[in-house]
């Protein structure tokens, strides 16, 4: 792309942000933006990101929406996660459970960009920062601690037994001592190194692949301060793709091709203990009954997968597993007797489009079922509080849930421990289903998804992976002339 179009691009996007701050009430979830060029002259093949060099390329320090999506083009795990969840090994050869402890042996084979050897060290050294990460402490809340054997094993106390627990060894690993500040570039083994320029950065291929794989050997990042107009900037062709958790509730329309990114986000209606639903059996009449796919689709535009039970429908452990068949005629009828003289609250987050319009047509299609509804739409602050207590019948509620699908913290009685006889690998997630058949103790809508927008120019299939927008971007030849 030629520097007129770069100059005619930057004029309309001023004008785009303009007009958009003239006709749209401000929005605390969103930023002013600004844009920076400085990529004069580009080939057919290069693919330009979005990046804030300000938030720097520290995996541990780094927030922003633009800059972790680049995390994994520069960084590996000791594991990554295929499509359906399940930990494959990356930095790691092999793992087991030794006296409750998880022990991880290095694949010998893998080198940092320099060509140095990953050591033991270096992945203690990764897991004590990714521990004391905002983005990362989260996922490793169940390992507790790390420690090196020799060179090439490392042992993971962890606090929970599970078969699944391999998939929290994604975090990135980089060389010991190399990520103490948010200025350093830290040395990692992923297929692309970044380097700084005066207007952003460059991810340019790692010597420890082979070029010829790439299409675009070479990533060019625009650098930009918030990201209000990412979307309009894809639109005229200024960069080439932008990742969006979609957490404000809302995505604005754009001329791109879309494509949903996993977040594991479990989207469900919390019951309140002791309430009008404290018949199990009412809980799953409801949770047979009502229209995910509506609920979906009007409620949270379409970007989640629905299923009514609370692991992810694309998790490998989960294939095939359904609840049992219910009698719809038997259901409506106690659901119209038990409700007949009462009428349910169901709170939600004002602040969330979402989140609202899902609560808008879960109470229409309650009253279908003869239920009547009074929805109580909340600030958030007032919202996350209410939802913590008990002063709701009904709650539209959110859950991260982590990569090992422990979903244990929301679970109580025999039925957690059937989850956790399922962790322990003592049982399938059959006996699981079974037991949460039993109880249902709130009504799952699904797990909510982000997007990918990305250039129609691009002639490459876009792969995506749980945590990785960008999986396979270096096959990427997205930009035309």
């Amino acid at each position: 792309m030629n520097r007129m179009k770069r100059f005619l691009s930057l004029i309309l996007i001023l004008v785009l942000t303009v007009s958009l701050t003239a006709c749209r009430k401000e929005s605390q979830h969103h930023e002013t933006v600004s844009v920076e060029t400085g990529i004069e002259e580009l080939d057919n093949s290069d693919v330009v990101l979005p990046y804030s060099r300000e938030d720097g390329v520290n995996p541990f320090l780094a927030e922003s929406l633009m800059n972790q999506p680049l995390m994994p083009l520069m960084y590996d795990g000791l594991y990554e996660l295929d499509d359906r969840y399940e930990p494959q090994p990356n930095l790691a050869a092999e793992s087991g459970y030794t006296d409750g402890a998880l022990v991880v042996r290095l694949n010998r084979d893998k080198r940092f960009s320099d060509g140095s050897e990953v050591s033991a060290d270096d992945v203690v050294y990764s897991f004590e920062q990714a521990k004391e990460s905002p983005y990362y402490k989260n996922l490793l809340a169940d390992v507790t601690t790390a420690e090196a054997y020799g060179n090439e094993t490392v042992v993971f106390t962890v606090g929970t037994q599970s078969v699944f627990e391999t998939a929290l060894l994604t975090f990135p690993v980089v060389k010991a001592g190399s990520a103490r500040t948010e200025d350093n570039i830290p040395l990692g083994t992923g297929r692309y190194v970044y380097t700084e320029t005066e207007n952003g950065g460059t991810l340019t291929h790692s010597e420890q692949y082979d070029a010829s794989d790439y299409s675009a050997p070479q990533l060019y990042l625009d650098n930009m301060t918030g990201s209000d107009a990412l979307l309009y900037t894809l639109g005229i062709g200024t960069i080439d793709a932008t990742f969006d958790d979609l957490s404000t509730g809302e995505f604005q329309r754009v001329t791109a091709s879309l494509a949903q990114v996993p977040l594991n986000n479990l989207v469900m209606v919390k019951i309140r203990r002791g309430g009008m639903l404290g018949d199990p059996t009412l809980r799953k009449y409801i949770s047979d009954l009502i229209n995910r796919s509506e609920l979906i689709s009007s409620g949270l535009d379409g970007y989640a997968d629905a299923t009514n039970l609370p692991v992810n429908p694309n998790w490998y452990f989960s294939e095939g597993q359904k609840t049992a068949e219910t009698d719809t005629d038997k259901a409506r009828a106690a659901l119209e007797e038990a409700f007949k003289d009462s009428k349910c609250i169901i709170v939600t987050n004002e602040d969330n489009p979402f989140k609202l319009k899902l609560a808008e047509t879960l109470a229409d299609q309650l009253l279908v079922l003869g239920i009547e509804s009074e929805i109580q739409a909340l600030p958030e602050a007032q919202y996350k509080l209410a939802v913590s207590s008990t002063s709701y019948d009904l709650a539209i509620a959110e859950y991260k849930v982590t990569p090992d699908m422990d979903i244990s913290s929301l679970l109580d009685g025999d039925l957690k421990v059937k989850f956790q006889e399922m962790q322990l690998g003592e049982a399938t997630c059959e006996d699981f289903v079974k037991a949460w058949d039993e109880t249902t103790p709130f009504i799952v809508i699904g797990f909510r998804n982000g997007v990918l927008a990305y250039s129609r120019g691009n002639e490459a299939d876009v792969r995506i992976l749980p945590g990785n927008p960008y999986a396979n971007v270096y096959e990427w030849s997205s930009r035309q002339d």
